[in-house]
């Protein structure tokens, strides 16, 4: 297992999303054990890579659960919805691109990272309030000891009762 993001469920259940995106579920608390519930949650679907996906992030907002799964080496992520956390998931599409000047902050200046991953979500008052995401200016393997290209965690705001209210259309 790697990559994990858990998530604790109304009925005091956890839920594991593996870096494979299959729903698994304890009944016995957040050490588990876990039980894998479906099979990866795009498997299939039309226009989603079935490889290379990866650093999956989950979050319950707006009435549904939500999946972002980053596709490995194009440093796109695709968005996910479901109404339960374990079938009946439907691709949204892209989320975020890298290189789509996602980091602009309101002056216009945009940061550009040469390596965006393992988004996470802060959600307040059963709303996404704020994104997260590990970024560096350099490739992997590039970082060396005591050179200043360090991995950064970015935050950025985001107005997550505007997207419940988007997503219930």
């Amino acid at each position: 297992m790697s990559n994990v993001q858990i998530i604790l469920l109304t009925e005091g259940q956890y839920m594991l999303i593996p870096r494979f995106a299959a729903p698994m579920i304890s009944k016995d608390g957040i050490l588990g054990p876990y039980k894998i519930m479906a099979d990866k949650i795009y498997k299939g679907m039309q226009g989603i890579p079935q490889e290379k996906m990866e650093d999956p992030t989950i979050w319950y907002s707006g009435g549904l659960y939500h999946l972002i799964v980053n596709y490995h080496g194009v440093d796109t992520s695709y968005h996910f919805t479901s109404p339960n956390g374990i079938n009946n998931w439907k691709s949204r599409g892209i989320a975020f691109k890298k290189d789509a000047e996602i980091f602009k902050y309101t002056n216009g200046v945009v940061n550009n990272w040469a390596m965006v991953q393992r988004m996470t979500v802060y959600v307040e008052n059963g709303h996404p309030t704020h994104f997260l995401f590990s970024v560096i200016d350099v490739h992997k393997g590039k970082d060396k000891a005591n050179d200043n290209h360090g991995s950064k965690i970015v935050i950025v705001p985001f107005n997550g009762k505007a997207f419940d209210k988007y997503m219930k259309k």
